[in-house]
């Protein structure tokens, strides 16, 4: 007897959609007329042919049917991939991305719709058939607003839907109800209306959506949510309105809730905003999650300073949504609020994988592609917790592969980052690889997605990487007349080496740089590669087509700054000085602050003893280029100061200073350190008093953060964010200005002390607690409180008794530890 394969025998017990009634057709294959009877014993020499028994021998013998042909290769692949069958909901493709290329539709209707040639119909025709139109439509008459648009590849287009001059067939006659003119196909509008939002131009959508309207065209929802998240990302608050009240009077209140909610986050109206939404809960009208998480996502991404207390105020609203409203997120709210964790200045990794355990444990959601995104990031930021960042990332390709081993759950562009994120931690330059080999085919049709972020992931990488070879720890025995012929070739060797690893076809798996002059090797042959590509790019644009593999690569002064990185870790500090300067001549640019603010610290703080003249030179050199660009900007607000309510269109037109306080200070105290270790000590104090001047200790006390939270009662009902899980005294304020802290400057302070300099220290010791001073009121300012301790302890607010008798406690316990109060003597008894 044939026997039957494991999988045939599983189809018994399994059935399937795809091959009809296996099981019933196997069992009435053993139903034969004509059968064949096995004998029931052999002969002695072992060839026994088959014979047929008579009815009796045949009753007491066991009569076996041979079985029938087993299943085909597509009947048994349809049984397994039955059985392994997933009910995983895959995400639909968003609307956005099944827009056509406005580039390509919008020639093509200039050409049919638009007439650029003197009419070939007869005018009274014409005139006929804009009559008949007008009959036909019954909202033709209402005129649209005033509109005409010049010098946009959609011009002539919508000048002639504003006018109704578009070269169209004439509608038919006799004809009761109204018809749709099919002037475009759904697509086409929605192209059109993609193409003017990439304008911002957002008359002419009115125009198109009235044209529409004219035209009979069934609007699509898609469409017009399409256009209302731009709206409230533009924070127009009247468009938005006026765009619900003619497009979609169905729309209910809640539907409209999310999207003027988020217009009122864009435009830095975050206490109104919050305030409308507690308005709502406390009218009986429950917001939906939608709006929560349109809310909690502006507050956490919104933009300039002060973002530290708007963060909290998210937090503090994702559990007060689900003590008041919704017990269970959704699971875009769930990524939305890890991804928070991981984006933290320190990552808050345990609330993120509490969360993650909550999602995927208790409340049993399926994740999806961007939630493990989001939980990999979050591994991925901290060294100890980066191998489990890679452990996730395999877990997530396990889950549902079906018959043909493709995974349900497929890494995209956000996967890799979050890897190379955390090889970047642990220096892991093969995986740093593989990841980037990865992103060069990730895209849709094989399109590369490799763009700035990798890039200086991986160049940091290599900076993080230390190679396992040390020269002075090898005993190696010098080779008695070394070839240049052969010295030639290694050279050469290395440097094939250096580029297999690229996307252009190699092995990943080769061996590691196991020396610092093959990392940098590496890094020169990849640099080189990406300013190539980027130069023939330059060359494609022109043409109008733009492909490569290194196209998504927009700024590519930030890949240098990574790749100098690299330079400063294995490189001397005369080719690092070197390469930095022939990077900004190739590239053609300005030094920015980061760029100086790393090259001043590797002068400073590379080495010990006197720096070196080329340092001091090069230091000097950057040094009057950053004051010249500081002189520049003087004139405008710091970027730490908050800007006026408005509009993004409307504080982008203000002149802002783009300098970060941390880097302002950074820059400063890293040119003093280095002329203090030159021994220059009045050029060092002259740096001082000329921060002194520009930022004075005075300002730190001036454009307080207007987002921190000064309420600190407990209550549980009224229109307020009942749930806190932050206290405001650990919310961090980012909006000091640039200050010095005696950390920056101790080296100065040792130097003035050696060689008494008692005025210089007086003046010095006077700044640093002027500043500290100032940051320590300004503290107090923020919260309300008194003393900088209470408030850091989310004490009560100033002018309570308690309050005095809490700050007099804890004097007593201070002056008990430092010695100064004499603990009382035990009473004899």
């Amino acid at each position: 007897m044939q026997r039957l394969l494991p999988l045939e025998l599983s189809s018994i017990f399994f059935a399937t959609r795809d091959v009809p009634r296996p099981i019933t057709r196997y069992f009435h294959s053993l139903v034969n007329t004509d059968r064949i009877v096995y004998p029931t014993r052999l002969s002695l020499d072992g060839q026994q042919p088959i014979i047929n028994h008579s009815a009796e021998d045949a009753t007491f013998s066991r009569r076996i049917d041979p079985p029938t042909p087993g299943f085909s290769d597509h009947e048994l692949k349809a049984i397994y991939r039955d059985l392994l069958r997933l009910d995983i909901e895959t995400p639909d493709i968003s609307f956005d991305k099944r827009i056509p290329d406005p580039a390509v539709v919008i020639p093509r209707l200039t050409r049919r719709l638009v007439s650029s040639s003197p009419k070939s119909l007869d005018e009274d025709i014409m005139s006929l058939s804009a009559k008949l139109k007008t009959r036909l439509s019954p909202i033709a008459s209402q005129y649209p607003i005033e509109y005409h648009s010049e010098g946009k590849p959609y011009s002539a287009v919508l000048n002639a839907l504003h006018t109704n001059s578009l070269i169209a067939p004439l509608p038919l006659l006799g004809i009761d109800m109204p018809v749709s003119l099919d002037i475009m196909k759904p697509l086409e509008w929605a192209s059109l209306v993609d193409a003017c939002l990439h304008y911002l131009d957002f008359g002419a959508i009115f125009v198109l959506f009235r044209a529409m309207k004219r035209s009979l065209q069934p609007i699509d929802p898609n469409l017009c949510h399409h256009v209302l998240e731009l709206m409230s990302k533009e924070g127009l608050l009247y468009e938005i309105q006026a765009f619900f009240s003619e497009f979609m009077q169905d729309q209910s209140e809640e539907g409209k809730l999310p999207y003027l909610l988020t217009a009122l986050c864009r435009c830095h109206l975050y206490s109104s905003t919050i305030q409308l939404l507690h308005s709502r809960e406390a009218q009986g009208h429950i917001p939906s999650m939608k709006a929560y998480r349109a809310l909690i996502v502006a507050l956490l991404h919104s933009s300039g300073s002060g973002n530290a207390p708007r963060s909290a105020n998210a937090w503090n609203l994702f559990y007060h949504m689900r003590y008041v409203a919704h017990p269970i997120p959704s699971v875009q709210l769930y990524t939305d609020m890890i991804l928070a964790c991981a984006e933290k200045r320190e990552p808050d990794t345990l609330r993120g994988f509490d969360l993650w355990a909550e999602m995927t444990v208790d409340k049993r959601l399926p994740p999806s592609v961007e939630s493990y995104n989001a939980v990999i990031m979050l591994a991925a930021r901290g060294k100890d917790s980066a191998p489990e960042a890679i452990r996730l990332a395999k877990q997530m390709l396990e889950v549902g592969r079906d018959a043909n081993g493709k995974p349900a759950l497929r890494p995209n562009r956000e996967t890799y980052l979050a890897l190379l994120e955390a090889y970047k931690r642990l220096g892991d330059v093969r995986g740093a690889r593989w990841a980037l080999t990865r992103l060069a085919t990730v895209g849709e049709n094989g399109r590369s997605e490799i763009d700035t972020w990798a890039l200086r992931h991986v160049f940091q990488t290599y900076g993080v990487y230390r190679p396992p070879f040390r020269k002075e720890l090898a005993n190696i025995k010098p080779k008695a007349n070394p070839s240049k012929e052969t010295q030639h070739m290694d050279d050469e060797n290395d440097l094939h080496l250096a580029t297999l690893y690229l996307p252009r076809g190699g092995n990943n798996d080769r061996i590691l740089p196991q020396t610092s002059q093959s990392v940098i090797a590496e890094v020169d042959a990849l640099f080189d590669r990406v300013v190539q590509a980027k130069q023939s790019q330059a060359k494609q644009s022109e043409s109008g087509t733009v492909e490569g593999l290194f196209a998504r690569v927009e700024n590519l002064y930030a890949v240098a700054e990574s790749y100098i990185s690299a330079y400063f870790r294995h490189s001397s500090l005369p080719q690092t000085i070197s390469k930095a300067r022939a990077i900004h001549t190739l590239l053609d640019v300005d030094w920015s602050p980061n760029m100086i603010r790393m090259c001043l610290q590797h002068c400073a703080f590379n080495s010990k003893g006197t720096p070196t003249a080329q340092a001091i030179q090069f230091s000097d050199e950057l040094w009057a280029i950053w004051i010249k660009h500081v002189t520049e900007v003087e004139h405008l607000p710091g970027r730490w100061i908050s800007t006026e309510p408005g509009t993004p269109a409307s504080r982008a037109s203000l002149p802002v200073a783009t300098l970060k306080p941390v880097v302002i200070s950074k820059i400063w105290a890293a040119y003093i350190h280095l002329k203090t270790r030159a021994g220059e000590l009045d050029s060092a104090m002259a740096l001082v008093r000329l921060f002194h001047q520009k930022f004075p200790p005075e300002a730190a006390r001036k454009h307080l953060c207007p987002d921190i939270p000064t309420n600190s009662l407990v209550s549980l009902s009224g229109e307020r964010t009942l749930i806190k899980v932050i206290e405001r005294a650990t919310i961090d304020d980012d909006t000091v200005p640039p200050i010095l802290v005696f950390s920056d400057m101790s080296s100065l302070h040792q130097a003035l002390v050696q060689v008494q300099r008692a005025k210089d220290i007086d003046y010095l010791t006077f700044l640093l607690h002027a500043y500290a001073g100032y940051v320590r009121d300004r503290r107090g300012m923020n919260l309300h409180v008194g003393d900088v301790k209470e408030g850091w302890r989310g004490r009560m607010p100033m002018g309570n008794e308690e309050v005095a008798k809490a700050r007099r406690r804890m004097r007593a316990e201070w002056q008990r530890k430092t010695g100064r109060l004499q603990p009382a003597l035990p009473r004899r008894i």
